[in-house]
């Protein structure tokens, strides 16, 4: 008997007889709650829908039927919603019900024992009413409930730990906690012969709660007087959510705050499929930004027996984002304080810039981001001498070598990643060992290797970085040449001898083209062993040319050199390759302002140039001297 006037309850609420045509077939998708605009939302409604059975809409008689609803999803992985979505509407078993842009029915009147009012002081209700005061001038707090659903972290103390989904409502006033990575939230408002809600999460998992029986209970007590509110549990959700049969529009006001990745959805019984993934997810809205991140993440000791790792996260940006700046960390003297050990900056202002200690910061050009918001995945790849980092799966700048690379590893003493800017981390940041097994990232030379020197000048400096071939014995040879002929007349030479990863000779010779040479004599070093088999050679060419060995000057001054302006290709041969490509650095042209108009050219003079000098105006002069200048003060002309 209580189970028939139960249902006599559900027709009276929902299924009145103001009758939609039940033979109308049409096909819905999913109502997307979250889009870009905060506020008022209107959802078709159509309450005999859920009378139908579904395969009159879909025509498929294998079809599953669905419900009205409310349904969260976040991506698979990654991404939170700590500051939560708030859905507010006028509760439906209230005394004073609002409908139609929350004007009164005058024609309808709840009978006491159905009414559910709020609870004093309830938090959702009155920040629904806030919020309805805010768009509609409405500011009666008891016409309003909310529901609320969110995302905490399980400790607090660790942003890499889970997190909890929590849903709260003002009907039953309080909340219900979900199992740690729930990634779905489904609520389900009746079916074709009930109107009772019930929870379910990932994968169509029930969710259950002592509150469920309590829609048995009233059942059984209805018929004796009952009130409804002593009754009340998530099973009334819906009952108290779907308008009444006279409305066509379900009007909610949803918001969602600006740093939450989750999507809501309004679901109805004529969906033809249930809601999908988003592909890149969305935070937010357009009218509020991303909270400024500024994290530190530990990271632990890496395994440095590895020699190789990928650090991976994925942060997302919204129209507003400017750069965002990672830091990689590692621990201070006495395990105080942490210090930078790589650091670089991306943005949709500059291009990528990365910074070692000790070492000047290297820009990376075309490096610059678009606006908007997109989803970004950094690898950052720690390799055993040097950094990749990869962005979106493409590879920003060549690799990156830390100061003092050819110790090995340098990243092994990294212990924290910091994150700084206008994002919101997805994922991460975590190893990941799969893809650096993956991933191919040598950019050696095999020797003989020559190269075209363009642009050499005072000062310049010349990097190369080599891996010897043999366990013992192993010579390297650097030739600067003019380049005027395959004998290599006017050369300048350099012949390193290194056994069991120590310098045990050096000799450097200059040829001026006339047959003769000039050599420097075999030089044994006091250099330490290298440990290794890598090393860095670095040419700095000044009064005369000076050579770094991992970073130790291995030769003496030498001044009788090959002038620079003659350089114009340089040769490697050897037991080695070259890990990359050699790099030149040269300074800016130094001018100097007088009484002089000096003018820098573009690009070098070459035969059949003119220069022309217009609009030249001087005191009466009967000589005036153009001078042609060289970037080396050698070769220098006056005409």
């Amino acid at each position: 008997m209580g189970m028939l006037i139960l249902l006599f309850l559900a027709v009276f609420f929902g299924f009145s007889p103001f009758l939609h045509s039940l033979d109308k077939a049409y096909v819905t998708k999913p109502f997307l709650l979250t889009g870009g605009k905060i506020g008022k939302v209107s959802v078709p409604y159509f309450a005999l829908d859920q009378c139908k059975p579904y395969h009159s809409i879909t025509h498929d008689p294998k079809a599953e039927s669905r419900n009205f609803g409310l349904y969260f999803m976040m991506k698979h992985r990654g991404g939170h919603c700590d500051d939560g979505i708030l859905i507010c509407y006028p509760g439906t078993l209230m005394r004073n019900h609002m409908i139609n842009e929350f004007k009164k029915m005058s024609d309808f009147r709840l009978k006491r024992t159905f009414q559910i009012g709020n609870k004093e002081n309830d938090s959702l209700s009155l920040e629904c009413a806030k919020k309805a005061e805010q768009f509609v001038g409405i500011s009666n707090p008891k016409q309003w409930r909310g529901i609320k659903v969110y995302t905490k972290l399980t400790n607090s103390s660790n942003p890499l730990s889970a997190r909890e989904l929590i849903l709260e409502t003002s009907l039953t006033n309080r909340s219900y906690t979900f199992e740690p990575m729930t990634r779905q939230l489904s609520l389900n408002f009746g079916t074709r012969v009930s109107m009772f809600t019930w929870v379910t999460t990932h994968f169509g998992q029930p969710f259950h709660d002592k509150e469920f029986d309590l829609a048995e209970q009233y059942a059984m007590q209805m018929g004796y007087g009952s009130f409804l509110e002593q009754h009340v549990g998530l099973w009334l959700l819906g009952m108290d959510m779907l308008p009444w049969m006279a409305e066509e529009f379900v009007s909610l006001y949803v918001y969602r705050n600006c740093s939450c990745t989750m999507d809501a959805w309004f679901t109805r019984p004529t969906d033809e499929n249930d809601p999908i993934e988003p592909i890149v997810p969305s935070a937010g809205s357009s009218q509020c930004q991303m909270k400024q991140m500024d994290e530190t993440f530990e990271l632990g000791q890496l395994d440095a027996q590895h020699l190789q790792a990928d650090l991976v996260f994925t942060v997302l940006t919204d129209e507003n984002w400017q750069n965002f700046t990672v830091e990689l960390l590692q621990q201070g003297e006495k395990g105080k304080n942490l210090t930078m050990v790589m650091n670089f900056t991306i943005g949709t202002i500059d291009n990528m810039n990365v910074s070692f200690p000790g070492m000047n910061t290297s820009v990376v050009n075309g490096t610059q981001m678009p606006n908007g918001t997109q989803q970004l995945r950094f690898d950052i790849f720690l390799l055993k001498h040097w950094f990749v980092i990869m962005v979106n799966g493409v590879q920003f700048g060549e690799v990156f070598w830390p100061n003092e690379w050819w110790h090995g590893a340098a990243w092994k003493n990294i212990t924290a990643i910091r994150l700084n800017g206008q994002v919101l981390l997805l994922y991460g940041p975590e190893l990941d060992d799969y893809r650096i097994e993956n991933e191919n990232f040598n950019a050696s030379v095999p020797l003989p290797f020559s190269q075209k020197i363009d642009g050499f000048r005072k000062h310049s400096t010349f990097f190369f970085r080599v891996q010897m071939l043999n366990e013992t014995h192993n010579t390297v040879n650097i030739t600067f040449t003019d380049g005027k002929s395959n004998n290599l007349t006017g050369h300048a030479e350099f012949t390193i001898e290194i056994e069991n990863f120590e310098i045990i000779a050096l000799t450097a010779s200059y040829d001026n083209g006339s047959n003769k040479t000039h050599n420097v004599d075999r030089n044994t070093t006091t250099i330490q062993p290298t440990n290794s088999n890598v090393f860095e050679l670095l040419f700095n060419f000044t009064e005369h040319y000076v050579i770094l060995f991992n970073g130790e000057r291995i030769l003496p001054n030498y001044t009788d050199d090959m002038p620079l302006c003659e350089i114009e290709y340089v040769k490697v041969i050897g037991d080695a390759i070259l890990l990359d490509s050699p790099k030149l650095h040269v300074p800016p042209p130094i001018v100097k302002m007088g009484d002089q108009i000096i003018v820098a050219l573009e690009d070098p003079l070459n035969y059949g140039d003119l220069i022309v000098i217009s609009n030249y105006k001087q005191k009466p002069s009967k000589k005036i001297i153009v001078s042609l200048f060289h970037s080396s003060p050698e070769c220098n002309k006056k005409c």
